[in-house]
């Protein structure tokens, strides 16, 4: 599990309780800014979608990211193997993320990676061969992390879809799991990329893999994450 920055250092994800469906589906509708003044608001089958978490968990695993201090929900995913009632993208051999969201209030302390990560790691604990995932062709932020975090945006599996409905943008992940041969170690895996906060250290547990310290050197634009063992 990553614990990423000095933020969010007793966030921890976790399945989500059946007592805490209602409130995950309030952190869903809000996690996707609906709340605020003059955003757009889901048509009646998209709003269910998001504040049902009772269906998702029933669908497939609904994790959340809680910080253990307060006992706030910060976070949320839903993660569907193919064939689940609401999985939209996953094909044969993948599990799909749907539902990334996180409080507007709790963005850029990287609980996106967080959940990620541990998407990740049911996708390897199910042996999938890759992981599917989508998001609004505008939605540039979300497509930031994903391309981070190793996503490569698939267009062959991107289709038009019919006004108002919001057009889609397609990513996929190998599995670590896909190309790893039984007997051998599998390579550490680390995050990369950069931070804003150049004191920032992460600490990220590879997918069945040792652990890793990631840590940041100061920089005029932020910081390099490097690795060490």
């Amino acid at each position: 599990m990553t614990v990423p920055t000095q933020a969010v250092e007793t966030a921890v994800v976790r399945r989500a309780r059946e007592f805490e469906y209602e409130a995950v589906g309030e952190l869903t509708f809000r996690g996707f800014g609906h709340h605020l003044a003059g955003a757009r608001q889901p048509d009646a089958e998209r709003l269910n979608l998001l504040v049902d978490a009772g269906a998702r968990a029933a669908a497939g695993e609904l994790l959340v990211a809680e910080d253990t201090t307060t006992g706030e929900l910060l976070g949320t995913v839903t993660v569907l193997q193919h064939g689940s009632a609401l999985a939209r993208q996953a094909e044969p051999g993948e599990v799909e993320v749907r539902l990334l969201a996180v409080l507007p209030e709790a963005r850029r302390r990287g609980l996106g990676w967080l959940l990620l990560d541990r998407a990740s790691e049911l996708a390897v604990a199910q042996g999938a061969e890759r992981i599917v995932l989508d998001t609004g062709v505008d939605n540039h932020g979300s497509q930031n992390l994903y391309e981070r975090y190793g996503y490569v945006r698939r267009p062959d599996r991107e289709k038009p879809r019919p006004a108002p409905k919001v057009q889609l943008a397609v990513f996929t992940l190998a599995s670590p799991a896909a190309n790893h041969s039984p007997g051998r170690p599998r390579p550490p895996r680390c995050i990369t990329g950069r931070v804003s906060n150049p004191r920032a250290v992460y600490l990220t547990r590879a997918l069945s893999g040792p652990v890793l310290r990631c840590f940041a050197k100061p920089g005029p634009q932020g910081s390099d994450l490097r690795t060490s063992p």
